[in-house]
C-alpha cells in the first residue's frame, strides 16, 4: 500500500517525520533534573546533551540534502531513522553523561533526515500554490511537537524514569521507519543529483529567490527562537511564571504557530497569492516586537499583558515559514534535497546567533532583551523578504502564486 500525495494521512506522516527533532528536544527539556540524578552529571553535562543534538542536527542538513539528490528520499530516511531508533535505545541505557552526550550527538545527526527529506518529498511533488498548501499543513503537524512534547515528558518522567523518554523516542523512530518502508514512495526526480555539490549549492546561493526566502525564514526563526530561549529566564525568571503556567503559555504560543499555519494553508487553497499575507505577517510580527520592547522600557509588564504579543508574533511565525519555505525551493524541483538543507542550515544557524545575541545582551538590558532581539530579527526577516520579493512579480503571475 502506497499513501496518496493529495492524503490526510501523507502530509500527517511528512510532518511527522519534520517534527522528529522537535519532539527530540522538547521531550527531554523536564528530564534534565532527573538525568543529572541519575548520571550524576552537571546541569552544564546535561545542557550539552541538547547542544550536541542541535548541532549535528543543523551540520547533517548540508550532507543529507545532497545525498538525497543522488540516490533517493527513501533511502536517506530509511538509514537514517533506523540509526535514530538504534541511538535511541542505546540513550535509554547509557551509563554515563558523556556516552548520553555522544548518543545524542548521533541522534541529531539522524534526525536532520527527516526534517530535509519531508521538505524535499514536498517540493518533489507539488508546486505553486499546491506546494504552500502541502507546506502550510505539514508545519501543522510539525506544531504539535511543541505543544505535547513537554507534558508528554513529564508524564513519562513520573512513570518510566528519564530513560523512558529516550524508549519512547526510539519506538517512534521505528514506526516512522515502518511508515517510510510500507508506504511512502520514492519521489526523487529523475533529473536530480545531476550538478555536482557544488554547483548546486552555488545555484542556490546565486538564485535571489531562493536565498532571499531562505533568509527570510531563517530570520523570521531568530526572532522567534529569542523568545524561545529566552522565555524561562523572563517568563519564569523576571515574571515569577511557575513550571506550570510557564508550559501554558508555551502550549498557548506553539498553539498560534499552529493557526497560522493552518489559515495559510486554508488563503494557498483558495487561491490567496501568498505575497499579500507573508507582507502582512512580517509586518506585524515587527510591530509586535516592538511593542513588547516599550512594555519593558515603560516599566516591568505583567504576563497578561505580554501575551498578546507574544501570541501574534507566534501566530506570524505559522504564516511565514510554509510560505517562505515554498517560494525558497520552488526553484529549485530538480535539487530539492540540496535546497531544503540549505532552508534548513540557515533556520538553525539563525537560530544559534539569535540565542547567543540574546544571552550578551540579557546581562545588559536585562528581560528587555529578549523582545529587542526579536525586533531586531523581525526587522530583519522584513528586510530579506523586500529583496527576496523585487524580482519576483512576473514568475509569480505565471505560476498563478
Amino acid at each position: 500500500m502506497v499513501l496518496r500525495s493529495s492524503g490526510v494521512t501523507f502530509t500527517i506522516l511528512l510532518g511527522a517525520l519534520a517534527a522528529i527533532a522537535p519532539l527530540s528536544v522538547d521531550m527531554g527539556l523536564p528530564a534534565f533534573p532527573a538525568l543529572e540524578l541519575g548520571l550524576h552529571a552537571s546541569a552544564e553535562g546535561a545542557a550539552l546533551t541538547l547542544s550536541v543534538f542541535l548541532a549535528g542536527f543543523s551540520t547533517a542538513q548540508l550532507i543529507l540534502g545532497p545525498l538525497s539528490d543522488r540516490i533517493g528520499r527513501r533511502p536517506v530516511l530509511l538509514g537514517g531513522l533506523s540509526l535514530y531508533a538504534a541511538a535511541g535505545v542505546l540513550c535509554a541505557l547509557a551509563p554515563s553523561i558523556e556516552v548520553l552526550i555522544a548518543l545524542r550527538l548521533v541522534q541529531g545527526l539522524c534526525a536532520a533526515s527527516g526534517s530535509v527529506m519531508a521538505l524535499a518529498v514536498v517540493r518533489d511533488l507539488f508546486s505553486g500554490a499546491a506546494a504552500r498548501t502541502r507546506f502550510s499543513y505539514v508545519a501543522v503537524v510539525i506544531s504539535l511537537a511543541p505543544i505535547v512534547a513537554p507534558t508528554l515528558g513529564g508524564a513519562l518522567l513520573l512513570v518510566a524514569g528519564w530513560r523512558g523518554i529516550f524508549w519512547l523516542l526510539a519506538a517512534a523512530g521505528m514506526v516512522l521507519m515502518a511508515a517510510v518502508l510500507l508506504l511512502l514512495p520514492e519521489t526523487r526526480q529523475v533529473s536530480a543529483g545531476r550538478l555536482s555539490v557544488a554547483r548546486g549549492f552555488a545555484r542556490v546561493l546565486r538564485t535571489r529567490q531562493s536565498i532571499g526566502f531562505a533568509a527570510t525564514n531563517a530570520l523570521s526563526f531568530g526572532a522567534l527562537f529569542a523568545y524561545i530561549s529566552g522565555s524561562p529566564q523572563v517568563l519564569m525568571g523576571a515574571l515569577g511564571a511557575s513550571p506550570a503556567l510557564f508550559s501554558l503559555l508555551f502550549a498557548i504560543n506553539s498553539a498560534a504557530i499552529l493557526l497560522g499555519a493552518w489559515l495559510n494553508g486554508r488563503l494557498a487553497a483558495r487561491g490567496v497569492p501568498s505575497r499579500l499575507p507573508v507582507a502582512a505577517a512580517l509586518g506585524l510580527a515587527l510591530v509586535a516586537a516592538s511593542v513588547l520592547v516599550l512594555q519593558f522600557v515603560l516599566g516591568q509588564p505583567s504576563l497578561l499583558a505580554l501575551m498578546p504579543g507574544l501570541a501574534a508574533h507566534a501566530f506570524c511565525r505559522g504564516i511565514v515559514a510554509p510560505s517562505a519555505t515554498h517560494a525558497a525551493l520552488e526553484p529549485m524541483g530538480e535539487i530539492a534535497g540540496l535546497a531544503s538543507s540549505v532552508v534548513g542550515f540557515l533556520q538553525m544557524a539563525t537560530g544559534a546567533v539569535s540565542g547567543a545575541v540574546l544571552a550578551l545582551l540579557f546581562h545588559r538590558l536585562g528581560p528587555a532583551a529578549m523582545p529587542a532581539v526579536m525586533a531586531a530579527f523581525a526587522f530583519a526577516a522584513l528586510l530579506a523578504w523586500r529583496f527576496a520579493d523585487a524580482p519576483l512579480p512576473a514568475a509569480a503571475a505565471m505560476r498563478g502564486e
